[in-house]
């Protein structure tokens, strides 16, 4: 008994060596920390690519509005209408018109959020690609600089101008990608 004790004691101090001496090793294999900061949401914001697809937007944002509210006055027009025509129509044919406006009235609903789904859609696209052409800009300023860890500025409390890539990301980003198709 005082026997198998003494193993299982052994055992645990041999794996407790091991694993001591395990962890520095792996430590010594890794490359050195060298870190950089990115603004992210400043080069979503202000690059090139990124300019062109607000002004894109909010150009088909505008047509889509002018096209909405030319049918919303086209509805609010054929309600006061009826309004007008109550008295001389029937219970019956005011309701059936009632139905049909309120028909109208859905259709542009669903157009309107079918608009609004487009432009979503077509944005997170786009942004998606800023992101992609991103991505491979960082890594190249990372590798040329041996960067093995880049941040995004949103995570970091504080750090030196020196870590910062946000400039350069930006130059090659607009370089790479000027626009989006």
């Amino acid at each position: 008994m005082i026997r198998s004790s003494m193993v299982r004691v052994l055992i645990i101090a041999a794996l407790l060596v091991m694993v001591s001496t395990a962890a520095p090793l792996r430590a010594q294999d890794m490359p050195p920390l060298v870190v950089a900061v990115l603004d992210v949401r400043m080069i979503e914001r202000e690059s090139k690519a990124a300019k062109g697809i607000q002004a894109e937007l909010e150009k088909q944002r505008a047509a889509y509005q002018a096209e909405i509210a030319q049918q919303e006055n086209a509805l609010r027009e054929a309600d006061q209408k009826l309004a007008a025509e109550r008295p001389s129509l029937s219970q019956d044919a005011y309701a059936q018109r009632r139905q049909q406006l309120e028909q109208q009235a859905q259709q542009l609903r669903k157009t309107v959020q079918g608009r609004k789904d487009q432009l979503e859609g077509a944005l997170t696209g786009a942004m998606n690609q800023i992101r992609q052409a991103l991505v491979q800009v960082v890594a190249e300023i990372a590798q040329a600089r041996g960067v093995t860890l880049v941040l995004s500025k949103s995570q970091v409390v504080m750090s030196a101008n020196a870590f910062d890539i946000t400039a350069e990301a930006m130059k090659k980003l607009d370089a790479k990608l000027p626009s989006v198709a």
